[in-house]
């Protein structure tokens, strides 16, 4: 699955809930162009997790309205806040926004994304490094 955290994390164990963990919270580290274990993962980084069995977790913690995190030219994977949402750059324009993908389990592949939901994770292809401010 390809998730993000749209709280910040106020209790630990987040992952308790989840059975059959094989692998993760693996973020893409979009400077160094290399996926790395962060746990528990960033505010605002998507990343991948991935286990055995279906599941859906809640996760405790304080929801985010928005975040602005750094971004590089390339491929950068993005999170989410706790509210539908969308994004812009500073500076304006490197994100192109054709670029912004999800993974869909089911069908086993990447498809397009038009907003940024709640828990889920984003690739998105950006011309230059700058920040990315996402927000409701």
């Amino acid at each position: 699955n390809l998730m993000s955290l749209p709280t910040a994390i106020t209790i630990p164990g987040w992952t308790t809930g989840i059975d059959g963990i094989i692998a993760g919270p693996l973020e893409y580290d979009a400077n160094a162009r290399r996926y790395i274990n962060e746990d528990p993962p960033r505010i605002g980084f998507g990343f991948w997790l991935f286990a055995l069995n279906s599941f859906t977790s809640d996760i405790a913690g304080i929801p985010l309205t928005n975040i602005s995190i750094p971004v590089y030219r390339g491929w950068n994977l993005i999170g989410s806040v706790a509210d539908t949402a969308t994004y812009d750059t500073d500076p304006p324009g490197i994100a192109i926004s054709s670029s912004l993908f999800k993974w869909d389990c089911d069908a086993q592949a990447f498809v397009p994304a038009t907003e940024i939901a709640p828990g889920n994770g984003y690739w998105i292809f950006c011309t230059s490094s700058g920040v990315m401010h996402i927000h409701p």
